[in-house]
């Protein structure tokens, strides 16, 4: 290929280990915005290390055949090179504009963010709070709505997936008692005891014959010996498979009392229930003990009335003892007024965490904090390699700093009449 040659002869091969992040398929509008050692082909865009990499030359061959002009290569802010002779040209010899696609994907448009000042500031230490942690950096994009490296707001996936929709993922002894089954989206966490199995939410209704019972199987466990589900909170994918397990195991299901008040008002098309029956009420400072473990349940609600529990247990890793965290209500929805209480459960939850010197966090949403990330680098670990669940009693506790720092972020923008992602305007007279 006569562009991989010529730029391989004028040395800019070695500029690849220069690049150490994606070109990001931003709009551009100008010179400045196309980032240096990136090689323009007509419409399109690539950075070095993809031009030059040979499974994709079709594409760069088909971008040639179709070009009418030169191709442009710039390596600094003071112009092009011309592919053709090598010679410097002006930086108006390329219409950036006409830029349709970037390393082989369309370029989109970035949106622009309304945020006042003041919400900029609180961003910011949202992304100081999160440093260059990966995966707290994953969970601030989440929560924050915060802008991805194509400029587009960061949303989570929806609530309601459809069976078939989602993915399982591999089933994952996390610690020496601890497991996670479920997908990719959504899952349940399983301790086990002396006596028995305490699980952690059940995911949607489909989840038990789709994704947990297959599994658990695959790790050897017995679902009969579920004694316990503690429920995060009554979202569709977290209790929506509860019943299947207090119908078919007789599993005793731990929820809150606001949330317990609206169960029988969970029925089909046909009349009949889809939540569990009425349990146990889970309360706030809570031990619910089964054999060998104890588990502090807190009470952390995001609403104004609302309900919603978070957890606490010890765990293993190769005998060595740690305390695992999950909280149940991450997400931020509602009014000015719910946000009050999100953080004020967050703040809560604290005080629980420091005093029992949490050191693990996992959300039960694995693409929310870079567990699927960690299960598959454990699912790898190399004897004498350090779980990569085990956070530090530090990195944990700023989880729950970021969680807070972006609610602030969510209350000033609702206060500002903007919506979540800080990009339109809203009427937000309704949400005081």
């Amino acid at each position: 290929m006569k562009i991989l040659k010529r730029i391989m002869m004028m040395g800019f091969i070695a500029l690849i280990v220069m690049l150490t992040k994606p070109v990001m398929a931003l709009e551009l509008s100008s010179f400045t915005d196309v980032p240096n050692f990136s090689v323009v082909i007509g419409e399109n865009m690539y950075n070095l290390d993809y031009a030059n990499d040979p499974t994709n030359e079709s594409l760069i061959s088909a971008a040639i055949v179709k070009n009418k002009g030169d191709v442009f290569v710039k390596t600094d802010d003071s112009g092009w090179i011309k592919n053709s002779d090598g010679t410097k040209v002006s930086k108006d010899s390329v219409d950036v504009s006409t830029i349709k696609f970037n390393n082989g994907a369309a370029i989109t448009t970035a949106v622009k963010v309304l945020d006042t000042p003041e919400i900029v500031a609180e961003m910011e230490k949202a992304r100081s709070l999160a440093g260059d942690d990966k995966s707290l950096l994953l969970t601030q994009l989440l929560q924050s709505r915060d802008l991805d490296v194509n400029g587009v707001p960061t949303v989570a996936p929806p609530v309601h997936i459809a069976e078939g929709s989602e993915v399982p993922t591999e089933p994952t002894k996390l610690f020496d008692n601890l497991y996670y089954v479920g997908g990719t989206n959504v899952g349940s966490f399983i301790i086990t005891t002396t006596d028995g199995y305490i699980m952690i939410d059940a995911g949607y209704d489909y989840s038990p014959e789709t994704m947990i019972l297959p599994g658990m199987k695959k790790l050897g466990l017995d679902p009969a010996k579920i004694k316990y589900i503690l429920i995060t909170h009554a979202g569709p994918d977290h209790v929506g498979g509860a019943k299947y397990f207090q119908d078919n195991y007789g599993t005793k299901i731990v929820m809150s009392q606001e949330e317990w008040a609206v169960a029988p008002t969970k029925k089909d098309a046909n009349g009949v229930n889809t939540w569990p029956t009425q349990d146990i009420i889970g309360t706030d400072g809570q031990k619910l003990t089964l054999g060998d473990t104890a588990i502090t349940i807190v009470k952390t609600p995001r609403q104004v009335n609302g309900g919603g529990l978070s957890y606490i247990a010890p765990v293993f890793d190769n005998g060595e003892p740690h305390m695992f965290a999950t909280y149940g209500n991450t997400n931020v929805v509602g009014t000015l007024a719910d946000k009050v209480v999100y953080r004020d459960s967050i703040k809560h939850f604290l005080s629980y965490t420091d005093n029992a010197k949490v050191d693990v966090v996992i959300s039960d949403h694995p693409f929310a904090d870079g567990s699927l990330e960690k299960m598959e680098e454990l699912r790898n670990l190399k004897p004498g390699e350090p779980n990569p669940f085990v956070l530090g009693q530090e990195r944990s506790r700023r989880f729950f700093e970021l969680l807070d720092q972006c609610a602030v972020i969510l209350t000033g923008r609702q206060a500002a009449g903007l919506d979540e992602t800080g990009t339109k305007r809203i009427d937000n007279t309704s949400s005081k």
